[in-house]
């Protein structure tokens, strides 16, 4: 018995000797597999990625936040998170170890870059998982970084913050996506999001004001009827009951309740 567990335990060396061995070192390459990301061949980065180990614990983390984009890319949230999980740290000490943010040279950038991108994929991450506390926490992180953050990230801190029922500071978010977003659907979909927090907060003045917005760049991009879309959406349900939203609707600026 002991004779077979002994063979068994150098089998399982050797497989992992192997294993470990097919991998190359590709220290001298990861600047090549940046640009093959960058320059839309996502499948030729994952190929080299596969077959590659990095000594430099710095490229090691940059190339495992590479690798934990694209398996986010590529729907695997869970996945991605491990992966970024793992560099954490090490991302970690090398951002805050800089003693010149303004620096200009590569090594400084690189880290900045990877830095920023590790927050940007962990807050997006933990989101679809479903974790909201965590998802709010890195989407802080990352409007703290690049002031103002960019409007995705200002959107989903406010659906964050919305699921966790801290409506105030989704408000405070979605207003600010809107601000910053160009394309008018994008404008839409906040404007509603902040109808309806207002709604659920019993605000019917405010949560009428911005629904008018709403309908106003929906009718922008789209032709069809709009406005029975909240008599589904419970949200909506004290600024439907609000005087303010019946003077709205007799006044003819919007469509009759489809229910009656």
């Amino acid at each position: 018995m002991k004779f077979i567990l002994f063979i068994l335990m150098i089998c399982s060396v050797t497989l992992l000797a192997n294993t470990q061995s097919s991998k190359e070192v590709c220290d001298n390459e990861h600047k090549e597999i940046l640009r093959l990301y960058y320059s839309n061949l996502e499948i030729d980065a994952k190929k080299r990625l596969e077959r590659c180990t990095f000594n430099d614990p710095l490229i090691a983390d940059i190339m495992n936040v590479l690798n934990a984009r694209i398996l986010y890319e590529n729907k695997q949230y869970q996945n991605s998170l491990s992966v970024l999980n793992s560099a954490q740290k090490g991302i970690e000490e090398a951002y805050f170890d800089l003693k010149n943010y303004k620096a200009k040279d590569e090594r400084t950038k690189k880290i900045i870059y990877t830095y920023s991108t590790m927050i940007e994929y962990m807050a997006h991450s933990y989101f679809m998982l479903g974790d909201y506390g965590k998802s709010l926490k890195y989407y802080t992180v990352q409007m703290e970084l690049m002031p103002p953050a960019k409007a995705t990230t200002y959107e989903y801190a406010g659906f964050s913050a919305y699921y966790l029922n801290k409506h105030n500071k989704a408000l405070e978010y979605f207003e600010k996506a809107y601000k910053l977003y160009d394309k008018v659907s994008k404008k839409h979909k906040c404007a509603y999001n902040i109808s309806a927090i207002y709604s659920k907060m019993d605000q019917s003045q405010k949560s009428v004001l911005w629904f008018k917005t709403a309908l106003g760049h929906y009718l922008e991009y789209c032709e069809q009827s709009y406005i029975n879309k909240i008599y589904l959406d419970n949200d909506f349900q004290n600024m439907k009951s609000s005087q303010e939203f019946q003077v709205f609707m007799e006044r003819g600026e919007g469509s009759p309740d489809p229910a009656k």
